[in-house]
C-alpha cells in the first residue's frame, strides 16, 4: 500500500470514529514511515492517534518523530504527563533529554523525576544544545583493559546491553579513562586469551562534551568512523555518537543552512500551519523587497538613457539573472565549505584568486554568446558590446561578492548562511544595473542607430 494509501485510510477511520481501526493501521508500519504520516496529518488528527497509542510503540516513534523539528513533536509535548510518563521510561536517556528540553520546566521537572535515572538524565540536560554531550548516547559497553576476548564476549552476553550501545566496545583504564575501541569483527576472531589491548584500537579519534556537533559529522565523515566516544576534560569516557545519530544531525545542519540561504527558520515545513508559515516567511520577503527597491532607484535614475534605447530594459534582467545565479553558485559553495571548515581567511587568497579566474572564463563565453545573440537580434554591434562588457563586469563582481560577503559576515560573526542571499541579489542587481546603464547613457547615441 502507498503512503498516500495509508493517509487516506487514516484519515477516514477518524473520520468514522474508529480511533481503534486507525491505530491498527498505523501499527502495520516502521516508526520512522509512521512519523512521516503524523507529519503530514493535522495536529488534530495527530493527537488523536498518539495518545491512544501504547507506550512502548509511541517510545519507538519518537526516536524519528525527534529529527522531524518541534511542529512534529507537537502531539506528543502536549499529552498529559501522566500519559507521557510511561512514554518516556521506556526511551533511552538521551532520547528522554531531548523531549526534556522541549519542554517547559513545569512540565519537564515532574517527568525527570518519575526516571529512576533521574540523575545520569540530568547530567545530559545540563550540556550545551548542539554539542557532543547533547546528543550523546550513554548507554555504552565499556571493557577494562585487562579483560580478553573471551571474558569481553561473555560480559556483553551476560549484560545484553540496549542495542544503541552496541555499534562498538570501547575499552577503558581503571579511571575510566578512554583507551581504545573494539570492533565486533576483531573481537570475535581473536584467540578467547587474548588481552584487549592487543585487538584494540588504541587512542582513538574522541570528542569532548563541549565540541559543536558540526565538528563531530566532520570528524565521523572524515575518518568513516562507526561511533565517535565523548569523553571529559580528563579523557574520561562519559559517552558515543553512533553513526545514526550523527546523520540526523548532518541532515539538520544542511537544512538549517539551506533554509538560512532564503530567509526561512530551520523549523519552518510544508506542513506548518498557515498563520506560522505566514509569520515565519514574510519578514524576509519584506526586506528582500527593501532591497529590490534600492535596485529599482538605481534603474530610475538612467530612465532618459532606457528611453531612448528601450532595448536597454531587455538587457536588465538578462543581467541581474546571469550574475545573480553565478553568485548564488559561488556563495553557496563558500558557505557550504565554512560549514565544514574547509574555508579560513588564511586560504582566502587563493579561493579568490581561482573563483576570479573562473568567473573571467565563464564570462567570456556566456558574455560571448550573449553578445552574439545581441547582435542577431538588434543588428547593432554597440548593443553587442555593451551587453559583453556589462556582463563581464557583473560575472567578476558577483564571482568576488559570492566569496567576501560570506566571510565578511562571518568575520563579524553573522551566521554566513542567514545573510548571504539577500546582501548577494542586491549587489549583484546594482551592479548589473551600472555596468549596463553607466556605459549606456554616455554612449546612448551609438545605441539609437541601428
Amino acid at each position: 500500500m502507498q503512503d498516500q494509501s495509508y493517509r487516506d485510510i487514516l484519515r477516514e477511520r477518524l473520520r468514522d470514529g474508529q480511533v481503534q481501526g486507525a491505530l491498527a493501521v498505523l501499527a502495520e508500519l516502521h516508526p520512522a514511515d509512521q512519523a512521516t504520516l503524523l507529519q503530514e496529518m493535522s495536529e488534530d488528527e495527530a493527537s488523536e492517534l498518539v495518545q491512544r497509542m501504547e507506550p512502548k510503540g509511541l517510545a519507538d516513534l519518537l526516536e524519528y518523530l525527534v529529527p522531524l523539528g518541534p511542529q512534529a513533536l507537537a502531539p506528543i509535548l502536549e499529552m498529559p504527563l501522566d500519559s507521557l510518563a510511561p512514554v518516556l521510561a521506556e526511551t533511552p536517556r538521551a532520547l528522554t533529554a531531548n523531549i526534556l528540553r522541549a519542554l517547559p520546566a513545569e512540565r519537564a521537572l515532574p517527568l525527570l523525576e518519575s526516571r529512576r535515572d533521574r540523575g545520569a538524565v540530568a547530567a545530559l540536560l545540563e550540556q550545551k544544545e548542539e554539542t557532543a554531550g547533547a546528543i550523546m548516547t550513554v548507554e555504552l559497553i565499556a571493557l577494562p583493559t585487562w579483560m580478553t576476548a573471551q571474558g569481553a564476549i561473555t560480559y556483553i552476553r551476560a549484560t545484553r546491553p540496549v542495542a544503541e550501545s552496541v555499534t562498538s566496545p570501547f575499552v577503558v583504564n581503571e579511571d575510566g579513562g578512554l583507551a581504545g575501541v573494539l570492533s565486533f569483527k576483531d573481537l570475535l576472531l581473536a584467540d578467547q586469551a587474548t588481552p584487549l589491548t592487543q585487538i584494540m584500537e588504541a587512542d582513538p579519534v574522541a570528542v569532548t562534551v563541549d565540541t559543536p556537533q558540526e565538528e563531530c559529522v566532520r570528524l565521523i565523515e572524515r575518518y568513516d568512523l562507526v561511533s565517535l566516544p565523548v569523553v571529559d576534560m580528563n579523557g574520561v569516557l562519559l559517552g558515543f555518537i553512533a553513526f545514526d545519530d550523527i546523520i540526523d544531525v548532518a541532515e539538520a545542519e544542511a537544512t538549517e543552512d539551506m533554509y538560512r540561504m532564503v530567509g526561512l527558520q530551520p523549523e519552518v515545513s510544508l506542513f506548518a500551519g498557515l498563520e506560522v508559515s505566514i509569520r515565519r516567511r514574510l519578514p524576509w520577503l519584506l526586506v528582500n523587497l527593501a532591497t529590490a527597491f534600492l535596485a529599482a532607484s538605481v534603474v530610475a535614475l538612467f530612465e532618459s538613457t532606457i528611453a531612448r534605447a528601450a532595448i536597454l530594459a531587455a538587457f536588465i534582467p538578462l543581467l541581474a539573472g546571469q550574475s545573480g545565479n553565478q553568485g548564488i553558485q559561488t556563495t553557496t559553495i563558500v558557505v557550504r565549505s565554512i560549514a565544514l571548515g574547509e574555508v579560513t581567511f588564511r586560504n582566502t587568497k587563493r579561493i579568490l584568486t581561482k573563483e576570479l579566474l573562473l568567473a573571467a572564463f565563464n564570462g567570456l563565453l556566456i558574455s560571448g554568446t550573449a553578445a552574439v545573440f545581441a547582435f542577431l537580434w538588434t543588428q547593432n554591434p554597440y548593443h553587442a558590446l555593451l551587453l559583453f562588457t556589462a556582463m563581464m563586469i557583473a560575472s567578476v563582481f558577483a564571482s568576488l561578492a559570492g566569496v567576501i560577503i560570506p566571510l565578511g559576515l562571518k568575520l563579524f560573526r553573522i551566521d554566513p548562511a542567514l545573510a548571504s542571499g539577500i546582501f548577494l541579489t542586491t549587489v549583484t542587481d546594482v551592479v548589473s544595473i551600472l555596468a549596463l546603464l553607466g556605459p549606456a547613457a554616455l554612449l546612448v547615441h551609438l545605441l539609437q542607430s541601428s
